[in-house]
């Protein structure tokens, strides 16, 4: 039996990032799905199956921590990593509360990555 190919929703709002991450994310053998803002996150986190979901915190067009439990609540099997500026303790508290494994601190290493995403 084939073993399908890991699908990651990755919300990143700076182009100029989106490239590299996609870039390495798919070379480590995941299939990224791309949006650059919350509402559209939200939508496909609930029409689409994800395995994992790498999500921008700091946005603006909804509040992260609701996009963070609706997406658990949908599935709880979803790994979720959030990314963001703000990673003290109290923030990826607040964060793993709300239903994400950890809270990635930006700019985001490949190393960073490849030891939290499970090898497809």
């Amino acid at each position: 039996m084939q073993r399908l190919i890991p699908r990651l929703l990755l919300l990143e709002n700076a182009k100029e990032n989106t490239a590299l991450i996609v870039g390495h994310l798919e070379q480590l053998g995941w299939q990224v799905d791309f949006v650059q803002d919350g509402i559209d996150a939200l939508v496909l986190g609930l029409t689409k199956y994800f395995d994992t979901a790498l999500l921008y915190l700091d946005i603006m067009d909804i509040d992260p921590l609701r996009l963070v439990q609706h997406l658990h609540q949908h599935s709880a099997s979803l790994q979720i990593i959030g990314m963001s500026h703000f990673t003290s303790s109290d923030d990826l508290q607040i964060v793993m509360n709300a239903g994400a494994v950890h809270l990635l601190a930006k700019p985001l290493s490949p190393s960073q990555l490849a030891q939290l995403l499970p090898p497809p």
